[in-house]
């Protein structure tokens, strides 16, 4: 069957979208007591283009010397993926009712069935075994950049090895294999899941990025548009400062 699109037709920005930046790390300061650029990212690990943006464009800023000091990234390891349920449906998949399911799951109150029922994945059941151990990784990680090379590592390493990454991938972020098993395997890992679909907000597609809410569609462009966001001394990662 013919694959589908990872970027369906647009739809309106959710109101959604803006308060998932509006957490108390949005009001951390940079280096220079500036506000952070806050940048958001959605993606589903078996997604060739988020695979692409993570271990290509999103990983250059964020190494970018300087960069991960003057930003606050936000990663959503649920995409295009949903939930099944009784108004909306289930598999197989179907864009149409991604959205529908957003509409009444990614908010503050969601519907009782929200979260019961199978999930749905936009590419099979390896991307959401690997979506669910990024989830578990993330909830065990308390900064994005502790979280960060798991993520990248994961992404680089999903066509080759899939959840089979994930014992070097842990070491690889100095994270404790044992403990993200014990999150996968248990009813911590159904939270980590849930948790991480519930804060996705609706989105035309993967890889989903914005910067301070503006969605940036070339992603070749993102150090850029962070280092413009930046109201503070840029570092020396911004492209044009001279060290």
């Amino acid at each position: 069957s013919a694959k589908l699109p990872h970027r369906p037709a647009r739809i309106p920005t959710k109101p959604a979208a803006m308060r998932v930046l509006c957490t108390s790390a949005a009001l951390a300061l940079g280096q220079a007591g500036a506000p952070k650029v806050q940048v958001l990212v959605i993606t589903e690990a078996g997604c060739p283009p988020c695979q692409a943006a993570i271990t290509g464009s999103l990983n250059d800023m964020v190494t970018a010397p300087g960069v991960s000091d003057i930003l606050h990234l936000v990663h959503h390891p649920f995409g295009n993926n949903y939930y099944t349920t009784k108004e909306c449906g289930g598999a197989p998949y179907d864009p149409s009712i991604r959205h529908c399911w957003a509409a009444r799951c990614a908010v503050e109150s969601p519907a009782a069935d929200c979260f019961t029922g199978e999930i749905v994945p936009q590419h099979g059941e390896a991307e959401k075994n690997v979506n669910r151990m990024q989830a578990c990784a993330k909830s065990l990680t308390t900064t994005w950049q502790a979280y960060w090379p798991f993520l990248e590592c994961m992404e680089a390493s999903y066509e080759s090895q899939g959840l089979d990454a994930t014992a070097a991938c842990a070491s690889k972020a100095s994270l404790s294999n044992d403990k993200l098993q014990a999150c996968y395997a248990g009813s911590d890992g159904d939270a980590a899941q849930q948790a991480e679909a519930q804060a996705t907000v609706d989105h035309p597609g993967t890889p989903y990025v914005t910067v301070n809410g503006e969605e940036v569609t070339d992603l070749s462009t993102v150090l850029e548009r962070v280092c413009d966001a930046y109201g503070g001394k840029k570092p020396t990662g911004c492209p044009g400062v001279l060290i």
